[in-house]
């Protein structure tokens, strides 16, 4: 076969081995050109943020709700349901607290907050005090957000709040990686039960049903217009895919430095682009 090691042509057999680690080389090298690239455009805008929104970014607190609304108030399309994917390893609680604070400040309805690890669930008691205090630094009431711990219907952690009641405060969505998994072993073993009592077909059993099944094993938590992603570049790793089908994932890098102003310029651009719900 060619490309093989051909026995007693050391020549040939050598060249090959050098194309090898040639092709390898000129691949690695390719990608630590595509990786450079992203990270000098990734501080090159941060910087540029720093720079020319230092007074916005400059805002803490009560501030950054004042910014937050009039920077905000005369677009058109805000998201009403928003998601935030924390696609890193370590998860900054305040940092979470702090976004979580700006998104109630844009007078969202909802928010669901996903990490990879779990992290946010493991923590809920850490989260909801540091939340807290932010809001009272924001003058906010401690109420004014009501963290739900998003699991299908049935199912219960002991520390489930919320579910199918009306919400004092705005509901805050902690998702797992486990949940995508939990929602579809729900929804097949609905889907079971509905066919052994005769309610559908078999043969009617489609893509969209499924969809309609899953999502309503959760039909407390809204799908979000917007999904801002923290890291994770090109993929949701692990978020249930069934809930952002129609989201606008739009990317703010590492949570661990978002700039108010990074904020605020993904929801202009939220409020430019063409949106895809409910195409």
């Amino acid at each position: 076969m060619a490309g093989d090691f051909v026995p007693g042509r050391p020549l040939r057999n050598l060249a090959m081995a050098v194309a090898g680690v040639f092709g390898y080389a000129v691949l690695l090298l390719m990608q630590y050109c595509v990786l450079a690239h992203t990270t000098t455009k990734y501080w090159l805008r941060k910087w540029r943020h720093r720079i020319e929104h230092a007074s916005i970014n400059a805002a803490t607190g009560y501030a950054s709700v004042v910014v937050i609304k009039e920077r905000t108030h005369e677009l058109a399309d805000k998201p009403r349901n928003v998601g935030l994917l924390f696609l890193e390893e370590k998860i900054d609680l305040e940092v979470v607290a702090k976004v979580i604070l700006w998104c109630l400040a844009l007078g969202v309805e909802s928010v669901s907050a996903y990490d990879i690890n779990g992290t946010l669930l493991n923590k809920l008691d850490t989260l909801k005090e540091i939340t807290r205090n932010t809001l009272v630094d924001a003058r906010y009431k401690k109420s004014a957000v009501e963290f739900v711990v998003a699991r299908p219907e049935g199912e219960d952690d002991g520390r489930r709040e919320g579910g199918q009641k009306e919400f004092t405060g705005v509901p805050v969505y902690v998702v797992t990686p486990i949940d995508g998994k939990g929602g579809l072993v729900a929804a097949f073993r609905k889907i079971c039960d509905d066919c052994k009592l005769g309610i559908i077909d078999e043969k009617d059993i489609t893509q969209e049903m499924l969809d309609k099944y899953i999502k309503a094993e959760y039909s407390g938590m809204p799908e979000p217009q917007l999904a801002m992603r923290f890291g994770g570049w090109g993929s949701v790793l692990g978020y249930p895919a069934w809930h952002i089908n129609y989201s606008e994932i739009l990317d703010l890098g590492s949570h661990r430095n978002v700039l108010l102003s990074e904020f605020i310029e993904i929801l202009e651009k939220y409020n430019k682009i063409e949106k895809r719900f409910g195409k």
